[in-house]
């Protein structure tokens, strides 16, 4: 039987016995080359093969595996993923929710999840990532920005409205910038300020009461009323109205009056109705 040699790589023969045993005198061939010969599941070493006289034929060589250049370049090169369109509609709802809230972010958080879901099950056949997480960001951020821009709107408002305690009676602006109340000229002029020194005064009774205290009945003096006057007026700095009568007593619960020589004088501008509830 013809054997095949290999021998430094290279397929060799067919040989005969005889042709072997030359070969192995001539130091062409060695035990531990190896050969095959038909019947043979493998290549063995020579010397098991052909103990004596080596023979026998070695296969045919496996013939080249001829790959498709077409196949070569889908297995190198696979396809870009493609992008899912639950991310690209969350992305898009998103920025719309910025807008118009609250259905334009719901609607980018609930696509955004569903997005994530779907290209995780994809194993890598569909993209779009980071448009999901972008989306997710703008749908959350949509839904809660407004909201807080409300909240803190309302709040600002509240804030910004002039506190009035309950306890302290409506002043107008004369009272609050302590003016003389002169800007009507003669008596009427004088009764409108002696009407505003006695709001300020029963006001001033009220926050000292409550600031310290003071219980219904209380006399405090005119001293302990100037801490809520304001400074540098001639109601602080007097005690007295524009004729110099003194006011007083300053009882808390109480409204203080109107000086009986001051009502006098001008009750021909001002009657009772005028001084009420001062009177």
């Amino acid at each position: 039987m013809a054997i095949y040699i290999a021998k430094n790589n290279q397929q060799t023969g067919p040989f005969t016995e005889e042709q072997i045993i030359a070969g192995v005198k001539e130091k062409l061939f060695f035990p531990t080359d190896l050969a095959w010969q038909e019947g043979m599941a493998g290549w063995q070493p020579l010397s098991s093969v052909l103990p004596a006289a080596f023979g026998n034929v070695v296969p045919p060589s496996l013939p080249a595996v001829q790959l498709n250049p077409a196949a070569i370049a889908a297995l190198t090169n696979p396809p870009a993923p493609g992008t899912s369109g639950l991310a690209i509609t969350s992305l898009i709802t998103g920025l719309v929710g910025l807008v118009f809230w609250p259905f334009g972010g719901l609607a980018a958080v609930i696509t955004g999840h569903m997005a994530k879901s779907e290209i995780r099950k994809s194993a890598g056949a569909t993209g779009g990532s980071g448009m999901a997480v972008a989306g997710l960001v703008l749908g959350y951020l949509g839904l809660f920005l407004w909201p807080a821009l409300i909240v803190a709107f309302m709040v600002f408002a509240v804030s910004s409205e002039p506190r009035r305690s309950s306890f302290y009676p409506a002043r107008s602006h004369e009272d609050a910038d302590g003016s003389d109340g002169t800007s009507d000229p003669g008596r009427p002029g004088q009764a409108k300020r002696v009407l505003q020194d006695l709001r300020l005064l029963d006001s001033a009774i009220d926050q000292y009461a409550i600031e310290t205290n003071k219980t219904s009945g209380f006399n405090a003096t005119f001293g302990d009323l100037k801490n809520y006057l304001k400074s540098g007026t001639p109601l602080y700095n007097t005690g007295a109205d524009v004729f110099g009568n003194p006011y007083g007593p300053f009882t808390v619960d109480s409204i203080p009056k109107v000086p009986e020589a001051t009502f006098n004088t001008l009750s021909d501008v001002a009657d009772d109705s005028f001084w009420s509830p001062y009177r």
